[in-house]
């Protein structure tokens, strides 16, 4: 684990990174160009991406949120590795020998960290962030674990809700006065307790009006996250 750069459908990975909020083509081809090289741990390849490339600390920590970094560890766990890399090594002019030496520090701080991941919540706001999208994927969780990933109050309150084990989207109206007894926000995980169908309403000549058709309603939820 964490001895090559990362290479699993190496051609769709670094496709794919041009398309990512806030990276490019050209930081892509340049990371690929890193894919058949060996490094012992994080500090390695962050020291060479760095002073060999033209990525930088912010297109670093997007796509380390992402996963893009997994074969070295958790992401919250590589997120730490990269504060203290920018903190020790950002200034390229330092002398070859005083870089050398401070990369052996962090090549120390990394290996002595829990391999931690960040927050579910935090994850799949960085995914809708960076992505546009949703991905993570969660197959032991239960059924009616979502997560909160639009909210429109134009009028009554439209939800999408991401089921986060399977990846299927629910789309639901909630009553304002519903929400008001348990607020929840963007990205909030919340268990699903009961949902509810009613028919829906249209204004006609003046006065509103039920329709035949359906629509789905979350009527009792718990926020875990």
């Amino acid at each position: 684990r964490g001895d090559y750069f990362p290479d699993k459908d190496a051609n769709a990975i670094y496709k794919g990174i041009g398309s990512i909020k806030f990276l490019n083509a050209r930081v892509a081809d340049e990371l690929y160009e890193l894919r058949g090289n060996k490094y012992g741990n994080f500090a390695k390849l962050l020291f060479d991406a760095y002073n060999n490339t033209g990525v930088n600390f912010k297109q670093l920590k997007i796509l380390t949120q992402l996963n893009f970094f997994d074969e070295f560890g958790k992401n919250q766990k590589l997120l730490n590795v990269i504060d203290v890399f920018e903190n020790k090594l950002k200034n390229k002019n330092l002398k070859e020998d005083t870089k050398q030496k401070r990369l052996v520090e962090i090549e120390k701080y990394e290996s002595l960290l829990d391999d931690k991941a960040i927050g579910l919540r935090e994850q799949i706001k960085a995914e809708v962030e960076y992505y546009g999208y949703e991905v993570t994927i969660m197959s032991n969780l239960p059924k009616g674990i979502y997560s909160v990933t639009e909210i429109d109050t134009k009028y009554t309150p439209k939800i999408k809700l991401y089921r986060i084990k399977d990846g299927s989207v629910l789309n639901v109206k909630c009553r304002e006065r519903d929400m008001t007894n348990n607020n929840f926000e963007l990205f909030n995980i919340i268990k699903i307790n009961r949902t509810q169908e009613q028919n829906k309403k249209r204004l006609v000549d003046g006065k509103w009006t039920e329709l035949d058709e359906k629509e789905l309603f979350l009527t009792s939820w718990d926020i875990l996250k």
